[in-house]
């Protein structure tokens, strides 16, 4: 994947084209408050408002990797009334459940993709780590001992650090968050230690000095971030998330 996380938007299919919107639309979003896609939803909401005349309301409903919300997205009548904006679980999901209470394929129009953001992996600056070689190293004589946090099993920051585990050659513990505010808070506090999660929701941490950027995913550093390497610069060769 050239992007570790995005944002699209999708729509329970429709049963008629009618005059449209004639009253407020619903915008489940099926992750937490202040993830990347929640606030790239949330100017999108406040545009199509402004377009439309009519109020599009903003509804969090996280867990379970996306699921629950992507199931009241399918449950809702398919007027147009009820949209969805998803990130990379929504094809990631097909592959970690067995069963789905949705069918990605028949339930779901796809509207647009909105937006994709490459990931940083980051550090609390107690952890005597200070780049990724030694974090492996740090790792490596600790196995299972160095803990990480998530956004929640099977989402794209438990993959991405997951994948990197498993290239690096070490074992790493994961504790997973309901969404990405708790995460953040427990990383800051140095509650966890390790988050991998987008630039756009971590950048002002690492420029405030809060936290240390170890690598990007990608095969290209990050304007952002030009000082920090790439996985594959610092050590991880393969890695493209």
């Amino acid at each position: 994947m050239a992007a570790a996380t995005g944002a699209a938007l999708l729509g329970a299919l429709p049963a008629s084209a009618q005059a449209f919107p004639s009253r407020a639309v619903r915008l489940i979003v099926p992750v937490g408050i202040g993830t990347t896609t929640d606030l790239v939803s949330r100017m999108i909401a406040q545009r199509l408002g402004e377009a439309w005349g009519q109020g599009v309301v903003v509804e969090n409903l996280p867990g379970t990797s996306g699921i629950i919300g992507l199931q009241q997205l399918a449950k809702a009548p398919p007027d147009g009334y009820t949209i969805g904006a998803v990130s990379s679980n929504f094809a990631i999901n097909s592959a970690l459940f067995a069963k789905l209470p949705y069918d990605p394929i028949k339930d779901f129009r796809p509207l647009l993709n909105l937006t994709s953001n490459y990931f940083v992996l980051v550090a609390h600056p107690s952890l005597p780590a200070r780049t990724l070689p030694e974090l492996v190293v740090l790792a490596k004589s600790k196995p299972g001992e160095v803990d990480y946090a998530s956004t929640g099993n099977g989402g794209s920051p438990h993959l991405a650090m997951e994948m990197f585990a498993h290239m690096a050659g070490i074992k790493l513990a994961h504790i997973p968050y309901k969404a990405t505010g708790p995460a953040v808070t427990d990383l800051l506090s140095g509650r966890v230690p390790l988050l991998f999660t987008s630039i756009s929701t971590l950048l002002p941490h690492v420029r405030s000095g809060r936290l240390r950027a170890l690598a990007v995913s990608g095969e290209k550093r990050v304007a952002q971030l030009p000082d920090t390497p790439t996985m594959v610069e610092a050590g991880v060769s393969g890695y493209d998330m």
